[in-house]
């Protein structure tokens, strides 16, 4: 139908950056109420390591926070937080492949 032959690289899904990738954080605790501030997500990065981030967009129900990072720095940020035993239980981070799975 699209007339590929190969799978597309992975870019930024807010800025379709090839440099790029689109990192998803949300809480693992449904019962929380309080909303993900950017400051909170920033803060949480840093700690394990991210380096500098650029902006941090909200979903408008605060559940989740979206943003870029360089593949690599962004695939190291996903591992650390799974390696992380206390900040995994409550934070979960991913890098989506469509927008959709933002939004779900």
């Amino acid at each position: 139908l699209s007339n590929l032959d190969c799978i597309p690289k992975s870019r930024s899904l807010l800025t379709a950056d090839p440099k790029k990738v689109t990192v998803c954080i949300s809480r693992n605790n449904d019962l929380h109420e309080k909303s993900i501030t950017p400051t909170e997500v920033t803060e949480l990065c840093k700690s394990l390591g991210s380096g500098k981030l650029g902006r941090v967009f909200i979903l408008d129900n605060g559940s989740k926070a979206v943003f870029d990072l360089p593949k690599g720095r962004a695939e190291k940020l996903v591992e650390q937080l799974e390696m992380n035993e206390e900040r995994s239980k409550e934070w979960h981070s991913e890098i989506p492949d469509e927008l959709g799975e933002v939004f779900s």
